[in-house]
């Protein structure tokens, strides 16, 4: 799946989600495309790395430029893993987005 394909899937994925928000999140959301394609981009990683507990390392504490290298490593890399094929999918501009909007999430 082409890079732009994924972003609009993901995208299309948090419109439902919208009414859930409270008024002015769902207002600052939809005022920002950036913001909410990176929003939804950020969203398909906790699936897997939900919270303290979960089986895959979570994001917590973990700076911008840490989370950016990682991804990087797995963008730049030779395997066939989820996250090697997530990751390429990304372009550095996004990796880099998604690292902050993640970094500055609170914690679950």
């Amino acid at each position: 799946m082409r890079p732009q394909s994924l972003q609009s899937v993901l995208v299309a994925g948090l419109i439902p989600l919208l009414p859930s928000c409270s008024d002015q999140a769902a207002r600052d959301l939809e005022s920002d495309e950036s913001v909410s394609t990176t929003a939804a981009l950020a969203a398909s990683c906790s699936g897997c790395h939900a919270g303290p507990d979960a089986a895959i390392a979570s994001f917590s504490g973990r700076s911008q430029s840490e989370l950016a290298a990682l991804m990087l490593e797995y963008q730049r890399g030779e395997g066939t893993t989820v996250m090697h094929r997530l990751a390429r999918t990304y372009s550095d501009e996004q990796i880099t987005a998604i690292a902050g909007y993640l970094a500055e999430a609170p914690a679950p």
